[in-house]
């Protein structure tokens, strides 16, 4: 027949299978344009793979069957226009959670990478480091483990706020003044995307340069051995080689989301361009 298609054609050509075109016809969305007396075969018009096209496309957009069908049984322009501008804020809406979703993947893939660079390491390291932002809090020193956890309960709800990104990278930021003999934690911050243009308080941007590290296991904000070691040593450096920090850091590789629980951390210093030393190694 003349510009008519059978069912089989119509399903090659749309790449809609047979089954769906039968469902369609059986609840009353696309009925065939005829069908023969005789043999029952469903034939389709020219005009109707258009619709088969546009069947597909709100499909893809999870408009249900039952919407689809409402909007070809009521063609006015206006309700067809209502649809769409409906179907492009849920799209809108979506794409900025996938491209959030996407920030964060690789938030946490450039967290991996940078952990496997250093878990190894021993000793002093240097780093570059370009800016970090990060959303921080005033805290005791030391704060209690209950402090951090609602110190941080209290970050957390203030990024769900400001739908900000995050991969659960935290810290500490220390004040050290000369003559160097001890570090006192004033805050601990999460990491975060973005410094949102009308801010929230606390949230800042942790300069670029060059960052002396010094890695050391510590499971909680509690002191510890290795922690007060690592501080020491951290110290001692800093007085011998005549360092004036420019800031003090300390910064969890916090992998528990993958079941990493090894809890590395590293006291990061930035320096001076002129106080760089240079006997210390560099990882990029």
């Amino acid at each position: 027949m003349k510009n008519y298609y059978k069912i089989g054609e119509i399903s090659k050509i749309k790449h809609v299978t047979i089954k769906a075109l039968r469902f369609y016809d059986r609840v009353g969305l696309l009925k065939p344009a005829y069908v023969d007396p005789e043999t029952g075969y469903r034939y389709y018009s020219s005009e109707q793979l258009f619709q088969v096209e546009m069947i597909q496309y709100l499909r893809r957009l999870n408009v249900s069957v039952a919407e689809i069908k409402f909007l070809f049984e009521h063609s006015e322009l206006p309700a067809w226009n209502e649809a769409f501008e409906t179907l492009q804020t849920a799209m809108e809406e979506k794409l900025v959670s996938l491209q959030r979703d996407v920030l964060k993947l690789r938030m946490f893939q450039a967290h991996i990478s940078s952990i496997e660079k250093i878990q190894n390491l021993e000793g002093f390291y240097l780093r570059p480091m370009e800016e970090r932002k990060i959303l921080s809090v005033p805290c005791t020193c030391p704060p209690s483990s209950s402090e951090a956890v609602s110190r941080f309960q209290g970050l957390y709800q203030e990024i769900a706020k400001e739908n900000q990104v995050t991969t659960y990278q935290s810290g500490s930021l220390f004040s050290c003044g000369f003559p160097y003999q001890e570090l006192v934690r004033t805050e601990i911050f999460l990491d975060i995307n973005s410094v949102a243009h009308d801010p929230p308080m606390y949230s800042r941007v942790l300069p670029a340069g060059t960052y002396l590290c010094l890695n050391h296991q510590n499971s909680d904000f509690e002191s510890n051995s290795a922690y007060e070691d690592a501080a020491d040593a951290l110290l001692q450096f800093i007085r011998k080689r005549h360092i004036k920090p420019l800031l003090i850091l300390e910064k969890e590789a916090f992998l528990d989301f993958i079941g990493y629980t090894r809890p590395l951390t590293a006291f990061q210093v930035l320096l001076q361009e002129d106080q760089i030393p240079g006997d210390i190694p560099y990882i990029d």
